[in-house]
């Protein structure tokens, strides 16, 4: 049992238990050391470097958040550069700073690759230190960016990011760079991008402000891999909660599907509750209407599309505004107004500046051109060439200044080729004179176009071109001094050119009609080629040869031309080789090579416009022919009974055809034609020679009725002299006594009215024709 003592501490003995208790004050002055030291160390790492830095990015970001990006760019920069460092604070700092001044651009409305230089370059000078495994990635990541999105280096940032690890950053921020990347590549792919699209939608926790645009996103990719139903899928998933701009780009990409799928009523339903959509800000009424156009065109509805489409003229912006009027264009192409497509296309250039002005994206520049190279030819091939003119002025806007040029040239060369076939239908007089006057200032016009484009294009072959052009239209105009001109250009710029031998042709043929002697020398080019022209070429030195009376010459030229056409026909050149040849041959009178050329010329190119004359030559070498077959039987007393029936027979032959010939131009020469190619002298004497072939076969009645017809059609003129004489030969043929003094009569009283020179050539023939007939 304890004492109570025990129990009462102010008489316990004091001195033993202080001891006893004594290790409470060591412990207690390590714990308030502690204490301390934990105190000082907060106070010490609140005031540290590091600490500072991280307060100082931590207000940076703050400054980022408000938008003040110049004070947060240099408080980064002060922290970048700061003296003390280490090289580890260094680099931090640099990443913290090419970070915010990438998230700068990234803010900017408009951005050019130059805005990267300052991170990019701050990234570079870390290459080559050495950086921890987070700043590493940070590091590529970075410069991943800058490359795919100032767009220096697209398929090395998708590589990079591609190899970062998966764990590296935040998914949120790298698959929005994968898709950005895969979607600008110069060939995109469209498919991967979906993929990174997807996976990105598919982020826990992701917010919808960031979903909704990235579902968006997966929808105009799907449109673009043609997957128009998968893409209306995602699209119709959109909340009619969503921000407006939204909701009204998800209605506008499900219009665009529609459209796409040729749902032509199910995208104009959509489109015109777009029109009316409350609170639309972000889709232009002009947008909305020039494809609401396109889908009432598309329905055939015309007259909505038109409506459609003007109203789009008046409330759209520039680019719509332009691809309506075009869209106008080409509806009035196919109703065929031709004028109204003309003032749409000259309403759609209206504020062009020229070609290199030209961006528009419904309709790039190709197929601009093309509709209105469309509209330009319609309205050619219609002769309606004022509103050609008028439309050629537009394209200017939209092609080469030379390619204008030529254009306009086409138009007027069409124009006067118009005005010449009327003048051709006209008859003749002031009012075919006047078209064909106007036909040919039309073509020197346009000729002159023509010279001028050669001036302004781009390429010496374009230049030929036209000078070649012009050349030709300056021919129809009948203005030689000028195609002389335009073809020396031509062949000055390009002399090898395949069409060298016909330039040197028609050069010489414009210098010929100019006077000009060198004419001789441009034909003489010319047959250096091969080719037609080369033998039309020959063809004109013979004409000239024939000129100067070089005879012997010319038929050299021709007959050439003749043997090497055999291996290399051409039917203009032997056409008319063939007709100068015959006529040289009469010219030289070797009436058998006549006979050759002409019967050849006249079987293969009747239709040729000197057949009349050639008949005529021809039919007169027959006759002479036949009278050297008469000499050769009044020679051949002494020859072989062989010989003279063989001379007998060639004389009845050439006599035959010469009667026949006659025959066929005494049909032809009262004709325009003939009228044209014989002059009348010629006319007159025709039927007496073919009753002269006639008499001398001994067909003295046929004779006797032409020589008749001819005597009362020229009664009174010295021609008819010519028509008795015959009368009396065939009445003395035919032993008609009487009728030969009458004829005889009737002669003497018409040379009674003649010069005594007629009369004096005539006395000889009457005094034998006079004597009495023998008796049979």
């Amino acid at each position: 049992m304890d004492s109570p003592a025990s129990h009462n501490p102010i008489t316990f003995d004091s001195k033993p238990r202080r001891w006893k208790d004594s290790w409470q004050v060591p412990l207690f002055i390590l714990g308030f050391f502690l204490l301390a030291l934990s105190a000082g160390y907060r106070i010490a790492l609140k005031y540290s470097p590091a600490k500072k830095i991280e307060q100082s990015q931590d207000k940076a970001l703050a400054l980022v958040a408000t938008g003040d990006f110049d004070a947060a760019i240099s408080l980064a920069r002060t922290l970048a550069n700061q003296p003390g460092n280490s090289t580890e604070q260094a680099n931090k700092a640099k990443l913290f700073l090419a970070q915010i001044l990438i998230k700068q651009t990234e803010e900017k409305s408009q951005k050019s690759p130059g805005d990267y230089q300052e991170a990019e370059s701050l990234i570079q000078s870390l290459s080559k230190e050495p950086l921890e495994r987070g700043d590493l990635e940070k590091k590529e990541f970075l410069h991943a960016k800058i490359q795919i999105q100032s767009g220096k280096g697209l398929p090395q940032g998708l590589e990079t990011l591609e190899k970062l690890p998966p764990d590296a950053i935040e998914p949120g921020e790298i698959l929005p760079l994968i898709v950005q990347a895969c979607l600008h590549l110069p060939k995109p792919n469209y498919s991967r991008a979906l993929a990174a699209n997807e996976e990105y939608r598919n982020i826990p926790r992701l917010s919808e402000e960031k979903r909704i645009p990235a579902q968006l996103l997966a929808g105009e990719i799907l449109m673009q891999l043609q997957r128009t139903e998968e893409a209306r899928k995602i699209l119709e998933k959109i909340p009619e909660t969503s921000p407006t701009r939204l909701v009204v780009k998800a209605k506008s990409l499900l219009a665009q599907t529609f459209m796409e799928d040729s749902l032509w009523q199910e995208a104009a339903g959509l489109w015109k509750k777009l029109l009316e959509f409350p609170g639309n800000s972000s889709e232009s009424p002009g947008r909305i209407l020039y494809q609401l156009g396109i889908c009432m065109n598309n329905l055939e509805s015309h007259s909505q599309a038109e409506k459609y489409w003007r109203s789009c003229e008046e409330k759209g912006d520039q680019p719509e505004r332009v691809a309506a009027s075009l869209r106008l264009a080409r509806l009035y192409l196919e109703m065929k107004s031709r004028q109204q497509a003309a003032a749409s296309l000259a309403q759609a250039v209206r504020g062009s500046k020229g070609l290199e002005d030209w961006k528009n994206p419904y309709f790039p520049l190709a197929e601009t051109q093309k509709l209105f190279n469309e509209v330009f030819q319609s309205t050619k091939e219609s002769h309606e060439y004022e509103t050609a003119l008028r439309l050629n002025d537009s394209m200017q806007k939209i092609i080469e200044p030379s390619r204008g040029l030529e254009l306009r040239g086409d138009i007027l060369a069409d124009w006067g080729e118009t005005k010449l076939e009327a003048a051709a239908a006209l008859p003749e007089g002031a009012q075919a004179r006047e078209q064909t006057s106007s036909a040919l200032g039309l073509f020197r016009e346009a000729a002159n176009f023509n010279t001028q484009a050669a001036s302004l294009a781009n390429t010496p072959e374009e230049s030929s071109k036209q000078s070649w052009i012009a050349a030709s239209r300056y021919r129809k105009a009948k203005e030689p001094a000028k195609a002389q001109e335009a073809l020396t250009g031509f062949l000055s710029k390009t002399p090898q050119d395949p069409k060298s031998s016909q330039a040197w042709y028609y050069l010489g043929e414009v210098q010929k009609e100019l006077g000009n002697p060198d004419a001789k020398n441009s034909f003489q080019q010319a047959i250096k080629y091969r080719g037609p022209f080369a033998y039309r070429a020959r063809y004109q030195l013979a004409l000239i040869f024939m000129e100067r009376n070089e005879l012997d010459q010319a038929a050299d030229a021709l007959e050439q031309n003749l043997q090497l056409l055999r291996f290399d026909p051409d039917a203009e050149a032997q056409e008319k080789s063939l007709f100068a040849l015959g006529s040289l041959s009469f010219l030289r009178k070797n009436y058998r090579m006549v006979a050759r050329r002409y019967e050849e010329a006249l079987e293969r190119f009747p239709r040729n416009s000197q057949t009349v004359r050639a008949r005529l030559q021809l039919a007169e070498s027959y006759r002479q022919l036949a009278n050297q077959e008469q000499q050769n039987i009044i020679l051949s007393e002494k020859t072989t009974p062989e010989t003279r029936s063989h001379y007998q027979k060639e004389h009845q032959k050439w006599l035959e055809k010469a009667a026949e010939n006659y025959q066929d131009l005494e049909l032809v020469s009262a004709t325009p034609l003939g009228i044209s190619q014989l002059t009348p002298e010629e006319r007159a004497l025709i039927p007496l020679l073919s009753a002269e072939c006639q008499f001398n076969l001994g067909k003295y009645e046929e004779a006797l009725g032409t020589y008749a017809r001819q005597a009362a059609r020229l009664k009174g003129k010295q021609e008819g002299l010519h028509a008795l004489g015959g009368l009396i030969r065939c009445h003395s043929a035919l032993g008609q006594a009487d009728l030969v003094q009458q004829r005889l009569a009737d002669l003497k009283e018409l040379l009674a009215s003649m010069d005594d020179s007629v009369r004096k050539d005539w006395e000889p023939w009457i005094a034998i024709a006079g004597k009495p007939l023998a008796k049979p």
